[in-house]
C-alpha cells in the first residue's frame, strides 16, 4: 500500500535522525531531542506489568497508536435525559436574546471606540448564570454538563478559570463564589514572550521562604487572554532554593509551581510577595496542572470555530445562490459549481467540529478522569486549518469588496482572525500540535508494549521473544490483511472503507516501529524504555 510504505519512510527518517536520541514525555516540548545513555533497567517483568496496567487510558487516539480499540468509545454520547437538551436550549437561547436585544446594534459602536462591555450586559449574564456554569452549587449554581458549557462556547467566547479541581478548599471558598456570581474574573498566565511552550525556558521564578515571609516572585508574562481585566491570576513559575539565586531543580516538570495571585492588589509580578496559601494544588504540581487546564480545554477551540464557520458558510452561501439565481434569470448564466462547492466544504468542516466538541464533551461528561489531551490537540490543529481555509474560501469567491462593502461580513473576518490568534501560542503551534500528538502516540505504544520492550532487552534471558520479535518485524508489508477490531460492525456501513484503512494503518504502524527496533536495536530500545519510565 503506497500510503503505508510513506508512513514507513515518515517514521523512518524521525527515528534515524540521530545515533542516540531520546523522547522526554514529561516535558512538552515537541520532540526534545537529546543524546544519552541509559543503564540496563533494574525491573523485573511484574514490576513492569504492574506500571502497564497503571497506565491503561480510554484516550481513542492513543489507542489507535497501541493497535487497541475500546469499542464503548466508538458509542456516540448524548444527553441522557431528554430534560437535559431542553435545559441547554433554553439557556442558548437566553445568551443569543441577550447578544441580539443589547449587542449586536452596538457591535460597530464598541469597536469604534474600543469600548468594554457595558456593565448592563455583564449583569444580564450574571442574571442568568452564565459565570457560573462550572462552578459546584456550594458556591454558586448546581455545576451544569461540559456539553451545557459547550452550547455557551458557540454563543461567545470569553477568558474563565476553573479552580473546581484545582484549588484547596480555603481557595475555593474564597474565590469560586466570587467568580461563581462574575464579580471577579480570571487569566491563566503561563506563557511568555521567549519562551512559549518551553517550560523548560520559562524565566519567571520563586523563591521559596523568602526571609519567612512566603514566597517571592519575579518575571513577566505574555499572551494572557483576558489579562488586561483579570481580578485574579494562575501564574506559573519555577522554584528555586530558599534564600538563594541556586535553582534546585533539573527536571522542569517536577519543579513547577503555580500561585493564585489577586491582581486588584499588586501592580506587576517584579519582586512580589506571596504567602504559602496561595499555591494551588501542591507545590511541584505545576507541570500536570498546566497540561490538564491546557490540554482538556483545547476542543472547546473546536466548537467556537464551528460557530464562526456557520456564520461564514451559511450567510455566504445565501448570498451565492442569490446572486447566480439573478444571473440565471437575466442572462441565462448557470450556478458556478466551484463556488458552491467551496462553501459545501465549509459547511463539512463545521459539521466535523461540531462533532468532535460534543463528542468529548460527552465523553467528559460520563467520566472526567479520561485522558482526551490528544483529541483536544488535533480539534485545535483542525479548527485553525478549517477556518483559514474558510476565510480563504469566501475572500476567493467575493473578492476584496466583500471586506470593504459589507460591515457585518467585515466584523466577522476580523473576528475570525482575531480568535485564530487565541489559538496561536507561538509561530510554530501547528507543527508543535503534531510533535505533540507523534510523541504522545509513541509514548502510549511504548507503554502499551513495556513487557515486550523488557524481554527484546534481554535476549539471553528471552531467546524465543527475540526471534519471534525479529520475525514480525520482517513482515510489514504482507500482502494479506484481517481484521481485527471489526470496526465495521459498529459504524454506519458506508464508512466500511475508512474502518478497514484504519485498521491496517494500526497494524502497519506496529510492524514499522517493531522493524526500527530490529535496525536500531539497543539505541531505540534503550529511549523507549527510559519514556516509559
Amino acid at each position: 500500500m503506497v500510503y503505508s510504505r510513506r508512513i514507513h519512510q515518515c517514521i523512518k527518517s524521525k527515528l534515524l535522525m540521530r545515533n542516540n536520541f531520546s523522547l522526554f514525555i514529561h516535558n512538552r516540548n515537541e520532540y526534545c531531542l537529546k543524546s544519552t545513555k541509559l543503564e540496563a533497567s533494574n525491573k523485573t517483568d511484574i514490576d513492569v506489568a504492574l506500571f502497564l496496567d497503571a497506565t491503561e487510558t480510554s484516550s481513542v487516539a492513543k489507542g489507535l497508536f497501541c493497535d487497541r480499540v475500546d469499542k464503548s468509545m466508538l458509542i456516540y454520547p448524548g444527553f441522557e435525559e431528554t430534560e437535559d437538551l431542553t435545559d441547554v436550549e433554553k439557556f442558548a437561547g437566553r445568551v443569543r436574546s441577550i447578544l441580539k436585544k443589547q449587542c449586536i446594534c452596538s457591535f460597530v459602536e464598541w469597536d469604534k471606540n474600543r469600548s468594554e462591555t457595558p456593565e448592563e450586559v455583564k449583569f444580564s449574564f450574571k442574571k442568568i448564570g452564565l459565570y457560573s456554569m462550572s462552578v459546584p452549587q456550594q458556591y454558586g449554581i448546581a455545576l451544569l454538563k461540559i456539553n451545557f458549557e459547550y452550547e455557551f462556547w458557540k454563543e461567545s467566547f470569553s477568558g474563565g478559570l476553573n479552580l473546581n479541581n484545582k484549588a484547596k478548599s480555603q481557595q475555593k471558598r474564597t474565590y469560586l463564589p466570587m467568580l461563581a456570581a462574575g464579580d471577579v474574573s480570571g487569566a491563566f498566565c503561563l506563557h511568555e514572550h521567549a519562551c512559549g511552550q518551553d517550560i523548560a525556558s520559562m524565566r519567571t521564578e520563586i523563591v521559596e521562604n523568602w526571609h519567612g515571609a512566603g514566597f517571592k516572585l519575579n518575571g513577566q508574562k505574555s499572551w494572557v487572554t483576558n489579562g488586561a481585566l483579570a481580578d485574579l491570576l494562575v501564574v506559573f513559575a519555577k522554584v528555586q532554593s530558599r534564600n538563594s539565586d541556586q535553582r534546585v531543580f533539573s527536571d522542569p516538570s517536577g519543579h513547577l509551581s503555580v500561585f493564585l495571585v489577586d491582581w486588584r492588589k499588586i501592580e506587576g509580578l517584579n519582586n512580589l510577595i506571596i504567602p504559602e496559601t496561595a499555591i494551588l494544588g501542591n507545590e511541584s504540581a505545576g507541570f500536570h496542572i498546566a497540561h490538564s487546564m491546557v490540554g482538556n480545554i483545547r476542543y472547546s477551540f473546536s466548537a467556537v470555530a464551528q460557530s464562526y464557520g456557520r456564520s461564514l458558510s451559511e450567510s455566504n452561501f445565501i448570498r451565492v445562490i442569490a446572486v447566480h439565481f439573478v444571473d440565471f434569470l437575466t442572462g441565462g448564466k448557470f450556478l458556478d459549481i466551484l463556488k458552491v462547492e467551496r462553501l459545501v466544504n465549509l459547511a463539512m468542516h463545521v459539521y466535523i467540529l461540531e462533532t468532535m466538541a460534543f463528542y468529548i464533551a460527552g465523553h467528559l461528561d460520563s467520566d472526567s478522569s479520561k485522558d482526551f489531551t490528544v483529541e483536544g490537540s488535533i480539534a485545535q490543529l483542525l479548527s485553525r486549518k478549517y477556518l483559514r481555509e474558510g476565510i480563504v474560501s469566501v475572500m476567493e469567491i467575493f473578492g476584496a469588496s466583500a471586506a470593504t462593502t459589507d460591515e457585518e461580513f467585515e466584523r466577522l473576518l476580523r473576528d475570525v482572525t482575531t480568535f485564530s490568534s487565541f489559538m496561536v501560542e507561538d509561530e510554530n503551534t501547528d507543527d508543535w500540535l503534531v510533535g505533540h500528538i507523534a510523541t504522545s502516540g509513541l509514548t502510549a505504544w511504548a507503554q502499551s508494549r513495556a513487557i515486550d520492550l523488557h524481554k527484546i532487552g534481554r535476549p539471553s534471558d528471552y531467546p524465543w521473544h527475540v526471534v519471534k520479535s525479529r520475525w514480525l518485524s520482517g513482515d510489514v508489508y504482507r500482502g494479506s490483511f484481517s481484521f481485527k477490531h471489526y470496526l465495521h460492525e459498529h459504524l454506519h456501513p458506508s464508512l466500511m472503507d475508512a474502518c478497514r484503512f484504519i485498521e491496517e494503518v494500526m497494524c502497519k504502524f506496529d510492524h514499522i516501529i517493531r522493524n526500527q527496533l530490529k535496525l536500531k536495536q539497543k539505541s531505540l530500545l534503550a529511549e523507549l524504555l527510559e519514556a516509559i519510565a
